[in-house]
């Protein structure tokens, strides 16, 4: 049901007020107005799974500059942008199975927009994060990408979350340490 919530793993607060929240048990996205009893659904909510009108264990979610919402899915390796009242997503980054090539993701859980429209992704099963132009078949790792580690030129661990402030360069937060 709406009202309820199933394992919430990414939230996103968008210009309106609105909170988004990737439920990673419920396999969907659902906003809530401010002082709403219900959200509605906006990804997903079709049962968990790996077509493009489902999404597999969302962990991250933003809003970008022309309303659409853009999901993590740690399961599916992938990143799908959601029009308004869209029946199923477009695969933004990944969607090529897990694995370290510049075209594929692997367990991302956080996502992010510039106002370029350039996506930054965190991936906690490589410990990177990727920034993926609009229209790109492949991101550039932009921190990490080293392997696990506690080397603060090189290495991230287990990155979780990543945010843009205005204009890039984007910010990540790992478990370990704040960077």
């Amino acid at each position: 049901e709406p009202w309820q919530l199933d394992t919430p793993s990414g939230l996103f607060l968008d210009q309106h007020g609105a909170l988004l929240v990737a439920e990673a048990g419920n396999g969907r996205v659902t906003r809530w107005l401010p002082g709403a009893p219900r959200g509605e659904v906006v990804a997903g909510g079709r049962g968990t799974g790996d077509e493009l009108w489902q999404l597999g264990k969302p962990c991250g979610v933003c809003v970008d500059a022309e309303g659409r919402v853009l999901v993590a899915e740690m399961e599916n390796d992938r990143v799908t942008r959601w029009a308004p009242g869209a029946e199923e997503g477009v695969v933004v980054a990944g969607g090529h199975g897990p694995g370290e090539e510049s075209w594929q993701l692997d367990e991302p859980v956080g996502v992010a927009v510039d106002a370029s429209g350039a996506v930054f992704v965190v991936e906690t099963g490589r410990h990177r994060v990727t920034r993926w132009l609009p229209g790109a078949d492949r991101g550039e790792t932009v921190a990490g990408g080293h392997g696990r580690g506690a080397d603060l030129t090189s290495q991230l661990g287990s990155p979780f979350g990543v945010f843009v402030v205005a204009a890039p360069p984007a910010a990540a937060r790992t478990n370990r340490r704040n960077r």
